[in-house]
């Protein structure tokens, strides 16, 4: 297997191991805001209107879209390190200032984008009225009303789907430098 193939393979698995991460920290912050659970996937795929096109449940549809974007930006992210990979593969901080930076750099180019363009003009022509742990109507108005909030917290997240991406990725990497060196012995 070429490296290019092997780095883009294991891209795709840390992204969606760091994006599987990042769903359960949602999951939590639902758990401790006391929003019903999978709110966030909900919206997402309202927006998206993908539920109602293939009629399944739309929080697992959400989920199932955060995981995909994941991936697929993991395999994209990967692509620099195929020409790096001894210099990075040795040094966790390098990668860990590449997976900062990613983070910043998904919530810029995907994250705010698809908040402004898709999920506000939905919180303004979709009423909702889902009830939160305590038994209280949460509406679109609700919704509103968090919502900036919501998008500059979710930074933290971004940043945080960054670094254990390149945590991850920096362990990956390490085992094809390692295979490299053992390969050049023999």
């Amino acid at each position: 297997m070429s490296v290019r193939v092997s780095m883009v393979a294991k891209g795709a698995l840390a992204g969606l191991l760091a994006s599987t991460v990042i769903a359960l920290l949602i999951f939590i912050a639902e758990l401790i805001i006391g929003y019903p659970n999978g709110i966030f996937y909900t919206v997402i795929s309202d927006a998206l209107s993908i539920d109602t096109m293939i009629g399944y449940n739309s929080t697992l549809v959400g989920l199932l879209l955060h995981l995909i974007a994941g991936t697929v930006i993991g395999v994209i992210a990967s692509i620099p390190f195929s020409n790096m990979l001894s210099l990075l593969a040795l040094n966790l901080e390098r990668c860990m200032l590449y997976g900062t930076i990613l983070g910043i750099v998904i919530w810029v180019t995907v994250f705010l984008p698809i908040s402004y363009m898709l999920i506000i003009p939905l919180l303004n022509t979709h009423e909702y009225e889902l009830l939160d742990r305590n038994g209280s109507m949460i509406t679109s108005d609700d919704l509103k009303e968090q919502f900036n909030r919501i998008v500059y917290s979710a930074i933290g997240f971004h940043i945080q789907y960054g670094i254990i991406y390149s945590i991850v990725l920096f362990m990956l990497m390490r085992s094809i430098v390692k295979h490299r060196e053992v390969r050049d012995l023999i």
